[in-house]
């Protein structure tokens, strides 16, 4: 039971991640449609991978300090309130990669 549970995990893990980095098939096209260059894109997926590390070091942290289930609806809560105030859309996706280029 255990085994299969570990691959199963494993597998899913790895479906997970493939899934989300399989940016560098798509950077070429990325540059050419956004007009952006190869330097700037780097910036932008650092930034990203930076914030997602430190998220998971901050959050490791107060999982283990606070009650599952609290954390849990916490989390939810907070997430459905930012994504009806900003809105997941290409649109706000776009902004973001503006203000980051252009700073």
């Amino acid at each position: 039971m255990r085994a299969r549970q570990l691959g199963l995990t494993t597998f899913g893990y790895a479906i997970f991640y493939f899934v989300r980095k399989n940016i560098p098939v798509a950077l070429p096209l990325m540059e050419k449609d956004l007009g952006v260059g190869k330097t700037q894109l780097g910036a932008f997926l650092t930034a990203g991978d930076s914030v997602y590390g430190v998220s998971k070091l901050v959050n490791g942290f107060l999982g283990e300090t606070r009650e599952l289930v609290v954390g849990l609806v916490a989390d939810r809560t907070l997430r459905a309130m930012l994504e009806n105030k900003y809105g997941i859309s290409f649109r706000s996706l776009e902004k973001l990669f503006d203000i980051l280029i252009s700073s």
